[in-house]
Formats: C-alpha cells, sequence, structure tokens
C-alpha cells in the first residue's frame, strides 16, 4: 500500500469512480456525493456480469453505467485520474454517509488489466491482514 501525498499531481486513469456491491439507497448517496464533489466525476457502477471484465474495461463505460442494477455483490469504491491531494476529502465525503464498511483502491496501470473478481480478492486478503496486524498491535 503505497502512501499518498498532497500534491497536485494527477493519479491514473480518467477521472472516475468504481461503485461496487452497494444497495439502491446507498448507490443514490453515493452518486450524488461524488457528483456534489465534481459534476466532472464519471461514476460506474459494477454489474454482476462485469466480475470476469477488466477494471479498464469497466471505467470505459458511461457515466452512471449499472446505476441502480444489480451490482457485483462485493462492495468497493476504486478512484481513478484523482489529484493525490483530493482523495482524503473525497473519501471523508463517503465516510460522511455512514456505509457499511467498504473496501477502497486507486486504479493504476498494472490493476487497470485485472479483473474486478481479481482486484476485489485482493483487496478483501489485505484487509484481512491489516486487521489482523491491527488486533496484534493492540
Amino acid at each position: 500500500m503505497k502512501k499518498l501525498n498532497d500534491t497536485d499531481k494527477k493519479l491514473f486513469g480518467d477521472y472516475a469512480l468504481l461503485v461496487s456491491g452497494f444497495e439502491e439507497f446507498e448507490q443514490e448517496s453515493i452518486l450524488l456525493t461524488s457528483k456534489e464533489h465534481n459534476a466532472l466525476l464519471k461514476v460506474v457502477f459494477a454489474k454482476q456480469e462485469d466480475s470476469k471484465s477488466s477494471l479498464q474495461e469497466i471505467f470505459s463505460k458511461d457515466d452512471k453505467y449499472g446505476y441502480k442494477n444489480t451490482l457485483y455483490p462485493k462492495r468497493a469504491l476504486i478512484m481513478s485520474g484523482f489529484l493525490e491531494k483530493e482523495i482524503a476529502e473525497f473519501m471523508k465525503k463517503i465516510y460522511s454517509l455512514r456505509l457499511v464498511s467498504n473496501l477502497w483502491a486507486v486504479l493504476t496501470p498494472t490493476s487497470q488489466n485485472w479483473k474486478l473478481s481479481e482486484l476485489l480478492e485482493e483487496l478483501e486478503k489485505e484487509d484481512r491482514e491489516l486487521k489482523k496486524t491491527r488486533m496484534q498491535e493492540s
């Protein structure tokens, strides 16, 4: 996990958010919050049939793709093309919605070629390891 800085450096990819695994009312909150954050932010929602698609393929979909459809069941938010300094602010806005725990990631040149299911499995693994480490430190 790489630490981000508070800079104007634009991260990899087009400016977009990929949403996976949220209920309809949560999708609406995420969409509204995202558009209030920046109206130019494209928000795509991963559908069940996208599990074997690459992140690059899913991010290429139109704005609001998959909105209020049956989503891929694993909860995650994957950011693309954000400024480094913008990420913490955006995450705070999403956390303020008080949604059930979810996973976060930033698209990279490597991860763009991963299938959605592969990335989410890796994120879950990292999350378990992080929680285990935190428990051991307490």
